[in-house]
């Protein structure tokens, strides 16, 4: 047994290049057996829905503000003064992705934001931690996130607010008008496909979808982003299937020289089962990232370090 845990690690250093194998201190309660073929991959009917949001950290590198709201000109504030949004302007064009900054105070250092468009509905949304030194005082807070879905319209609203502990209600919301990027262009993610692909003992054969995201200079980031999504319901009624564990975050990519190092959450080997998993994982991210010409080599990271590194702790 301990020899067979012995040569997966070995396997899944392997696969995934420069990768973080620690163990999770927590994986998931998931009926998975070791997956030897296409048919048996894990997660292939798990929806995003069902991942739970994360809050963005706290930025350690922005100095802590001081205990009065100093609103400054260009900054807007919500009517307790609680709430100061300095990074977002009215009428502004909302760049996918985008970056909201500001001040806030509350009991439990957290604040929420959205993006509406003029419909209502929901383009983006998530939370972020402030760097308050303590409960009640003001922090401030970075949330970075592209467009989740396409508007709609041409304008919207940007909303930050805080939610109450004890009811759970909206409060200090700061709103501010904004227009929308609605130019189009088109990424490929890619997932195995158990119809495509029914007989095949390839477990590294992957098969391209086409995503449609608002206009954006970041590419790549994009496409991982998307097929971090998994498979939509139309997708998977038609064979795509993942193997990267829902709710896998990307936490950073960079691209020098034709090399993109890419960094993921330590969700990304949560629950890895069996040689055709590990395969069928590692060509999902290498397609992704190789579908641009300027992109030679693929370099992963989880949680920022390499194998090497976390299999002698």
């Amino acid at each position: 047994m301990r020899r067979a845990a012995i040569a997966s690690v070995a396997l899944l250093a392997i696969i995934l290049g420069a990768g973080c194998l620690k163990t999770p201190s927590k994986r998931a309660e998931l009926p998975i057996d070791g997956a030897s073929s296409l048919q048996n991959l894990p997660f292939q009917q798990f929806a995003t829905s069902a991942v739970q949001d994360v809050p963005a950290e706290a930025p350690k590198d922005l100095d802590v503000p001081g205990e009065q709201p100093d609103v400054k000109s260009g900054e807007t504030a919500s009517a307790s003064q609680n709430m100061i949004v300095s990074s977002i302007v009215q009428r502004q064009m909302l760049a996918n992705p985008f970056v909201i900054l500001g001040r806030s105070r509350s009991l439990d250092n957290k604040i929420s934001w959205r993006v509406r468009d003029a419909r209502g509905k929901i383009i983006a949304d998530g939370t972020a931690l402030t760097n308050a030194p303590k409960a009640g005082a003001f922090g401030r807070f970075r949330a970075r996130s592209f467009y989740d879905r396409l508007p709609e319209t041409e304008t919207g609203t940007v909303e930050v607010f805080t939610v109450s502990p004890a009811n759970g209600a909206e409060q200090d919301l700061v709103s501010i008008p904004v227009t929308l990027e609605t130019r189009i262009v088109p990424v490929k993610v890619f997932f195995s496909n158990i119809k495509e692909d029914l007989q095949t003992v390839d477990c590294a054969r992957v098969h391209a979808a086409t995503r449609r995201v608002p206009l954006t200079e970041d590419l790549a980031e994009a496409a991982i982003v998307e097929l971090l999504k998994g498979p939509s319901v139309a997708e998977q009624s038609i064979g795509y299937r993942t193997s990267i564990f829902p709710g896998t975050s990307l936490r950073s990519i960079t691209v020098k020289d034709g090399t993109v190092t890419v960094d993921f959450s330590k969700e990304l080997l949560y629950a890895v089962s069996g040689s055709c998993h590990i395969q069928a994982l590692g060509a999902q991210i290498e397609q992704t990232l190789k579908q641009f010409a300027s992109v030679t080599n693929v370099k992963r990271l989880i949680d920022g370090q390499e194998a090497s590194e976390t299999v002698r702790q």
